[in-house]
Order: C-alpha cells, then sequence, then structure tokens
C-alpha cells in the first residue's frame, strides 16, 4: 500500500514544493510452500514487513537561491521492537549566481554557474541475508552427550542492541556553462561516513561459551572522492560540427574500524586500509646465488625447506631476522575495485555524414594472478599436458638466464610444493588498469527531402563495433 499528497506552486519570485509519500509492504515467499526443503518454516514463512513516511519541502527565490529538506522514518522487522524505526533528515542547498544582471555583465562569457552541497542521513536494515539477527535461534537435537543423546544448544546468537546502519553523506558540486554553452560541466566532491557497521564480533573470549561470534554494529569506515564530466562543441561553417566529452571519477575509501583479534604490528591491521584490499609478503626479487641466500633473513619457515637462487626473496619487515606470517602486509597494491574510472570520446558530423568513438578506463587498481592464495600460477599445477603452464614454464628463472624480469621463478620436480613461491606476494601483483576502445561508429543520416518520397520520417545507415580494442 502506498499513497503521496504533492503540492507545487509559484507566486511571483517565489516557487513552494512539497511532497509526502506512505508505504507499507507485506511479502511472503510460496518457496517453503511449494518445495518444502531447505527452509526453515518457523522464519522463511513469516511475511517480510516494511513501513515508512518520506517527505520533501522545497522552496526557491528567482531560481537564484534554492534549498530542499527531506525526511525519511522508515520502519524494518530486521530490528526488535523499540528499534525497528529509524529517522533521517536531509538538506540541500543551490544557488545560481548567474541569475544576477552583474555577473552577466562583468562575466559574459559566464552563461550559467550553479554552487549547491547537501548534507544528509541515510540508514540501511539489509545488514545480513540472516532474517531477524536480533534472535537466538537453539537446536533441539543438538549431539551433546558421550553416549549419542541429545540435547538443547544455540545455533546462533542473536545480536543484541541491533540497529540500523547509518551513513553521513556531504556533497559539494559545481554546474557550469562556458562560453555560449560552448562548454558544459559538472563537478562534484563527496564523502560519506558509515558507522553502525554490522559485523561479527572477534574480542568475545571463549570462556564465555557462546556457539558462535555473535554479530554486533561495531564498525566503520569512510569513503570520499570526486566526480565529473565536461564536453566542448564546436562548429566550424554551416555544415561542421565536433563534440569533445569526457568523464571522471575517483573514489577511495578507508576502514576505521574492523573488529579483530589483536595484531602485534599495526601494518597487519585492517584499520586505516582500504576495504577491498590485499594481503601478502613484500617480494624484493629472486635470490641471485648462494651468497644471497646465506646472507639473508631465514625463509625456510615459508618454504618447508631451504631455499635456493631462483627463489622469490622476502622483505623482513619486522626485522628479527626470519621471514615468517610476522611479516606478511595487509594492504599491500592498490584495492582490487578501481578507485578511478574515466572515459573520453569525440564526435563529428558533416553533411549528413557523423562518426564516434569512446574510450573507457581504469586505473589504481591491482590483480593478484591466481587470487589471494596464487596457487595454481607455477608451471605443470594441474598436469604436463596443460599448454598455457607450458608457455608459462619458458618465462622463467635459470642458471643460463638469471633474469630478474621473468614471470616464473625457479622451477624443479616438486614444483608443486615449492610453497615458498606460491604464497601471496607483491611478486605476483599485476597492474589491473585498461583502456578500452568501448565503440566506434560511422554514418549516415539520409536527407529528409529523399526520404519524404517514400513517406519516412528519418533513417540513416550506420556500422558499430563495440570493444574493439584493450590496452
Amino acid at each position: 500500500f502506498e499513497s503521496t499528497l504533492n503540492y507545487d506552486r509559484a507566486f511571483g519570485d517565489h516557487r513552494v514544493g512539497g511532497l509526502v509519500y506512505y508505504y507499507m509492504s507485506s511479502y511472503q515467499s510460496t518457496w517453503c510452500d511449494i518445495h518444502g526443503y531447505n527452509c526453515n518454516v518457523n522464519v522463511d514463512n513469516v511475511p517480510k514487513r516494511y513501513q515508512g513516511l518520506s517527505g520533501r519541502l522545497t522552496y526557491g527565490f528567482r531560481d537564484t537561491y534554492m534549498i530542499d529538506l527531506n525526511f525519511g522514518y522508515t520502519g524494518s522487522e530486521n530490528f526488535q521492537k523499540g528499534r525497528r524505526f529509524g529517522f533521517f533528515p536531509s538538506v540541500a542547498l543551490g544557488w545560481v549566481p548567474t541569475n544576477y544582471d552583474f555577473v552577466r555583465e562583468t562575466l559574459p562569457w559566464l552563461s550559467f554557474l550553479k554552487i549547491r552541497g547537501s548534507w544528509g542521513s541515510v540508514g540501511n536494515d539489509r545488514i545480513t541475508n540472516k532474517r531477524f539477527p536480533y534472535l537466538t535461534i537453539m537446536n533441539e537435537n543438538a549431539n551433546k552427550g558421550w553416549n549419542g543423546s541429545s540435547g538443547v544448544t544455540e545455533q546462533s546468537v542473536g545480536a543484541d542492541n541491533l540497529q540500523w546502519e547509518k551513513a553521513i553523506k556531504l556533497d559539494l558540486g559545481i554546474e557550469g556553462k562556458l562560453f555560449n554553452e560552448q562548454v558544459d560541466f559538472t563537478v562534484d566532491f563527496f564523502r560519506d561516513t558509515r558507522n553502525d557497521i554490522f559485523q561479527q564480533r572477534t574480542m568475545v573470549p571463549d570462556y564465555i561459551g557462546l556457539a558462535e561470534q555473535p554479530f554486533g554494529n561495531v564498525g566503520s569506515m569512510v569513503s570520499y572522492g570526486a566526480d565529473g564530466n565536461i564536453s566542448f562543441t564546436q562548429d566550424i561553417g554551416k555544415d561542421f560540427s565536433f563534440t569533445l566529452r569526457g568523464n571522471f571519477t575517483y573514489t577511495a575509501n578507508m576502514v576505521k574500524n574492523w573488529e579483530e583479534a589483536f595484531q602485534k604490528y599495526s601494518y597487519q591491521e585492517r584499520a586505516d586500509k582500504p576495504y577491498e584490499y590485499y594481503a601478502g609478503y613484500i617480494a624484493l626479487g629472486l635470490f641471485r646465488d648462494e651468497d644471497d641466500v646465506k646472507f639473508s633473513p631465514d625463509q625456510s619457515g615459508i618454504a618447508g625447506r631451504k631455499v635456493l637462487p631462483g627463489d622469490i626473496k622476502y622483505k623482513d619487515v619486522n626485522g628479527d631476522g626470519v621471514i615468517d606470517s610476522y611479516d606478511k602486509v595487509v594492504g599491500v597494491g592498490h584495492p582490487n575495485v578501481p578507485e578511478i574510472v574515466y572515459g573520453f570520446g569525440l564526435n563529428i558530423e558533416y553533411k549528413g555524414f557523423y562518426a564516434s568513438v569512446f574510450f573507457q578506463g581504469t586505473g589504481n587498481c591491482s590483480v593478484l594472478l591466481g587470487g589471494n592464495t596464487p596457487e595454481g600460477w607455477y608451471p605443470f599445477a594441474w598436469g604436463v599436458d596443460q599448454s598455457s603452464y607450458r608457455t608459462f614454464a619458458l618465462d622463467r628463472w635459470t642458471e643460463s638466464n638469471p633474469s630478474q624480469n621473468v614471470l616464473m621463478p625457479r622451477l624443479h620436480k616438486d614444483n608443486a610444493n615449492n610453497a615458498n613461491n606460491q604464497v601471496a606476494s607483491t611478486w605476483w601483483l599485476r597492474n589491473g588498469g585498461f583502456l578500452r576502445l568501448k565503440n566506434m561508429e560511422f554514418g549516415y543520416q539520409l536527407p529528409k527531402q529523399f526520404l519524404k518520397k517514400f513517406n519516412v520520417q528519418a533513417a540513416r545507415i550506420y556500422v558499430m563495433g563495440y570493444n574493439l580494442a584493450l590496452w
């Protein structure tokens, strides 16, 4: 059920608007009724219910000063009674200085300029796939006795004091048009601070006797960045014109609080690192010779055996003379999700003919070959018949080719168990950025006078290609 009340009216120089929206929903899946398996009938047969009231009030003066006031009062079944509803307000302000006569006279090349900012609070209730996460679920048929007798245990521990995950969003934007609207641009700077992130606890001691570590609203993180686009249009004579376009987005995040077991060294903590991180050893290259092995920190704990020339050499991060798990660094390289996304393109028109091209790219992104554990990237991992692994094996370190610029370190007959060269490290880290020729199109717009003979309003002939090249 939903209902909306909307109002919008102008009074001379003043413009006033308002909206009130109410909704409630009840949804029940028939999966359990029809199939009757893989279901918790005590939970899955209960309807999913939501309820909310939101509103907006807007005011503008001479289309120069603008203010929007918004609120949401939303209820979700995911929280216990007394905590189900959350209140989320926001405000946005806008100013258009080019509506002043003196600005247009002083800066005639500035066709339009708008400065805007917003602050708002939003809530998230979809914090887990488990319904009613505040409930503790009991198992009445648990095996508790030494003779196989059944008993009662906690199957899952409810999250006490569960509440909405909240985010504060800030945005500052600028929109402009220059030189009789030949140049059109938009730039936004944003920052999101998210608190009360639903996370499994790790600091609850075992002697409490819980069946599992409980969940709670303990995490927090911040994300920030900028986003913008720009276009330039130029007419040359009556028949020729072109448009250049570009867009750019930079976004990064930082975990501020992540509950985890105590870490001996700060570089192994999740806090103050990007969320989409890699963890691994810092590779210094390959061991050059026996003296290099002899006078370097001991790596036998990782390798399970003595390392030899051609094996990967790792950095002793904590300086204790031994390479072990304490030298593994959280947050090596860039995150696995690009921090930079950009694109640029060109459109040309001439006497009915047109051409367009668009490039898309990413940057500040790392890829770890084989994933977080690059096992399988050594040759012959799945047998000697794998042609791709044979290809990798050709680009390897050997005594006759002691190069540091090879894909594969030293190989040997028991390579599948050479743990030293298989652990996640910067040796296997690659730049995940790319530039793609996303699409290209050439065409001809048939003349309207010609098409009238066939009672056709518009038609064109074109050829188009997608994903034509990748760097």
